[in-house]
């Protein structure tokens, strides 16, 4: 949630939100949080941010 607050907070996403119309019908946007995961790892991605600042 943190990442999504530092989204929000940035002048170029307030700028290209307040365009979206430009390029975008309506759009729909979730936001959720992964507790668990089950099933085999392999299928799937996976995003780990801290992995991307090393």
């Amino acid at each position: 949630m943190d990442a999504l607050k530092q989204l929000m907070g940035m002048d170029t996403h307030r700028l290209a939100k307040s365009r979206y119309g430009e390029w975008l019908g309506e759009y729909r946007v979730v936001i959720s949080e992964v507790q668990t995961v089950y099933g085999n790892p392999i299928l799937g991605l996976e995003h780990r941010p801290e992995q991307e600042q090393s």
